[in-house]
């Protein structure tokens, strides 16, 4: 309890001095690692960061038509070999045309599709630090077949190295970079 005390007591006197600038960085950059579980304090060797839009549309006659991007980027220091994205494979059998994907939504992508089981995997090779793949799938149902929820769909990212982590790897990294701008009006 003596040092629980303590220390409340030396940050009150630290307060005034680091100013409003100080504490709001702090406190951002904190609420990002409590929510998200991503630091934008450090980057780490190895981490791939992704997000995903899953977006069913009634198409008519009792059909519905889901488009899914998944955006996955690197945003680690060093190169992936390998990173894969695993569905479950009866929902990549309604693709209306193969997954494609894009780096930085704009440039075509060759990606690898291989199926074991009850997984369809997208292999999007080698990504360096710093680049992002923006992957796109468009499916069809027919009338009276639902389609699943993203949770059914969806089976993970696996990066050859480090982990994956949902959240948003454009924001991740502008994240790091206000960060390492700011850093001199830190404390730390």
């Amino acid at each position: 309890m003596f040092i629980l005390r303590t220390v409340f007591w030396k940050i009150r006197e630290v307060l005034p001095a680091w100013g409003p600038v100080r504490w709001t960085m702090i406190v951002l950059v904190l609420l990002v690692l409590l929510f998200t579980g991503i630091s934008l304090f450090h980057t780490p060797a190895y981490e791939v960061v992704y997000s995903y839009r899953w977006i069913v549309m009634p198409a008519g006659d009792g059909r519905n038509t889901v488009f899914c991007a998944l955006d996955v980027g690197n945003t680690g220091r060093k190169p992936q070999e390998d990173v894969k994205i695993h569905f479950l494979r009866l929902v990549l059998n309604h693709a209306v045309i193969p997954p494609t994907a894009k780096n930085f939504d704009v440039v075509e992508r060759a990606i690898t599709i291989s199926q074991a089981g009850m997984r369809t995997t997208l292999s999007l090779g080698r990504l360096e630090p710093g680049k992002r793949v923006t992957v796109s799938i468009l499916l069809m149902y027919s009338s009276g077949a639902l389609p699943p929820a993203w949770e059914t769909a969806f089976r993970g990212v696996e990066p050859s190295r480090g982990k994956a982590k949902v959240g948003d790897p454009g924001l991740t990294a502008a994240g790091r970079g206000v960060f390492t701008v700011f850093t001199d009006f830190l404390p730390f």
